[in-house]
């Protein structure tokens, strides 16, 4: 799962409406309860007026020709504004963990909570040009999302664990270091005979920058389309082997085959399941944006047909 961004919270919630909500900030009501805690309705259409009213959030929709935020002004459609919700609820049951179990934000924790922050409005572009309070909000209430998600990777549950295998039945996890030539392989070559650690070089060196930033990681091979002598290598080779240097179209490659994900998988899988932690809970939702739909942790936005002033009472 990609990180939960704006440009496609629809995927968040089950049902799509034609609908629209007009966001006309108010004090009243809470946008919802989660268990004895509030979620203050004044905040969340401050947030989404904002996310309604960016500029570039709007040409980033754009861009990725995701669902609009809204037709009208001043509005965003009820989808948008029952997934927001649905990931405020999200992150306030995971506030609540790490509060119970008295757990304390890292500086990597914080900087984890930043980097979630920006993916979920899009990317840092859009996050950058956000007001500073709620960049500071967003940033808080996915820190407390990070800390939960790094608890779980430094100690893999039973659940995660079986989740990670069942996206992964092969149990093989490839990772490569792309380079233009043959003496640049052999330069690695030597960098890992010498006990140069494989993510690090291939994080320096690989010019595969979408992989080298994970450290050379492309994940489980099941389901991918490899070309060819690619594929056969990330079917064959022997686990926890460095590869001997081979050539494709794209250029040189050396390649690990691992049983165990890379921090990336199993980040993913963990923000999954602490994003997850909602279903089950006791949370009431203001019927303004639908209704709370306990077995799959979301909300069901409302059937309304154009737009809705905010209540006063």
């Amino acid at each position: 799962m990609k990180v939960i961004a704006i440009v496609l919270v629809v995927a968040l919630v089950v049902a799509s409406v034609a609908g629209v909500v007009a966001l006309v900030a108010t004090d009243s009501p809470s946008a919802a309860t989660v268990g004895d805690t509030k979620v203050s309705r004044s905040d969340v259409e401050d947030e989404l007026r904002v996310l309604a009213e960016n500029e570039t959030l709007r040409r980033a929709i754009a861009r990725a020709r995701a669902p609009a935020l809204s037709n009208n002004d001043g509005s965003v459609t009820a989808d948008i504004g029952a997934g927001w919700l649905a990931l405020v609820v999200s992150q306030t049951v995971a506030a609540r963990e790490v509060e119970r179990r008295g757990l304390e934000a890292t500086a990597a924790d914080r900087k984890r909570g930043r980097s979630l922050a920006a993916e979920s409005v899009g990317g840092a572009n859009v996050f950058l040009d956000l007001p500073q309070w709620l960049r500071d909000r967003l940033v808080g209430r996915w820190t407390s999302v990070a800390v939960l998600e790094r608890d779980l990777v430094d100690e893999p549950s039973p659940a995660l664990q079986e989740a990670i295998s069942a996206q992964c039945p092969s149990g093989r996890y490839v990772s490569h270091i792309l380079v233009e030539s043959e003496v640049e392989a052999a330069e690695i070559e030597a960098e890992l005979a010498a006990g140069g650690e494989f993510g690090e070089i291939a994080e320096r060196r690989s010019f595969d920058q979408g992989s080298a930033a994970q450290g050379g990681s492309l994940g489980c091979i099941d389901g991918q389309d490899f070309i060819e002598p690619f594929a056969t290598v990330a079917a064959t080779q022997p686990i926890g082997e460095v590869s001997e240097p081979f050539t494709t179209e794209f250029g040189t490659h050396i390649v690990l085959v691992s049983d165990e994900p890379a921090t990336t998988e199993l980040r993913r899988a963990a923000l999954e399941e602490v994003l997850g932690r909602a279903r089950g809970e006791d949370v009431d939702v203001n019927e303004r944006y639908g209704r709370w739909d306990p077995a799959n942790g979301q909300i069901l936005p409302p059937l309304i047909r154009g737009p809705m002033a905010a209540a006063t009472g």
